[in-house]
């Protein structure tokens, strides 16, 4: 810590005489400074790359997505954020210990995703930052394709009883989309049919 002094004197006055001389004190301590805050401009974007970039997939499968990070070091955080349909952490499955590997010039993550809901299929951001703030980003997108695995029920055709019976019996369903619960009727059988009537999916 050093001080100085500043002589306040008016000009032309006399000691004695005139207005009266003051003098200031003032004291910087340069033992602490300041903490120098990093310029936004000293941080650099990690590389992130994701392969592939587009995924073709379809439901009720697991899929693999895979996110490697160029230049970031063992304080390198990475994880998926689900973009589309909803903006979210990804549901992913849990990490082992061989999803990630560590070099010295590259980090990568692998995770799984089971789609048994229609609404994790979409668009995911792998996000990476290191512990010096350096952050990067890369996506990829899914999209349903190929056969789907579960395809439309079928209903085995219903036959009326030999004689004496009430006819065909029928079946009424809404409309739905995956992911949906629904009420399905069966239209048509008495109240003595109940011990006789049986439900099939997929012919099974």
């Amino acid at each position: 810590m050093f001080s100085f002094l500043e002589d306040t004197t008016q000009p032309g006055a006399s000691q004695g005489k005139g207005k009266p001389c003051f003098l200031k004190f003032a004291s910087v301590d340069v033992t602490n400074p300041p903490p120098v805050q990093p310029e936004s401009g000293d941080r650099v974007e990690l590389r992130v790359v994701v392969n592939p970039e587009v995924l073709q997939v379809q439901y009720g499968r697991t899929v693999e997505l895979s996110c490697t990070v160029y230049g970031g070091d063992s304080s390198t955080s990475i994880y998926w954020i689900q973009d589309e349909p909803e903006r979210r952490y990804a549901l992913t499955e849990p990490v082992t210990d061989n999803d990630k590997q560590v070099t010295a010039s590259q980090i990568t993550l692998k995770a799984r995703i089971t789609l048994d809901d229609a609404s994790k299929i979409g668009k995911y951001t792998c996000m990476a930052q290191d512990g010096s703030g350096n952050s990067g980003s890369a996506v990829v997108t899914m999209e349903q394709g190929g056969h789907d695995s579960h395809p439309p029920p079928e209903y085995p055709d219903v036959v009326p009883p030999p004689s004496g019976g009430q006819g065909h019996l029928r079946i009424v369903a809404p409309d739905m989309t995956d992911g949906d619960y629904v009420e399905i009727q069966c239209e048509g059988a008495s109240a003595d049919d109940e011990g006789r009537i049986q439900w099939y999916f997929n012919n099974r």
